[in-house]
């Protein structure tokens, strides 16, 4: 098991170095201003999509579609357990946490599936 994660972080690794050496190259080359930063823009989005990918991370924008869909689910087919969404406190900023995390998301995500597994299995 070891050895497989081994490979992982080195394919991470391979591909963390051959974007920088394309940013790097776009750096260097002989276009305009304008047209470099086109091409870092493109390149840069194309290397958080692949590490997305690669290490399975989920992003805010991630999570907060996989909460909207399961709150539809909820609202549509469980209308009975949708008092219980607005008890969640998981994703309300407070004094201590101002900040809505994609760990707070991930956590309100995985309570409301838990919500509904638990619905399903008692029914």
């Amino acid at each position: 098991m070891e050895k497989s994660d081994n490979n992982g972080k080195l394919v991470g690794v391979l591909i963390l170095g051959v974007a920088i050496g394309g940013v790097l190259g776009i750096l260097f080359a002989p276009d305009k201003g304008i047209e470099t930063r086109k091409k870092i823009a493109g390149k840069s989005g194309d290397l958080a999509e692949a590490m997305k990918g690669k290490f399975n991370i989920e992003t805010k924008k991630d999570l907060n579609f996989k909460i909207l869909t399961i709150i539809m689910r909820i609202k549509n087919q469980f209308p009975e357990l949708s008092k219980y969404i607005d008890e969640m406190q998981e994703t309300i900023p407070n004094e201590d946490h101002p900040e809505i995390t994609v760990e707070n998301l991930k956590t309100y995500h995985d309570s409301l599936n838990e919500m509904v597994n638990k619905y399903l299995v008692q029914a």
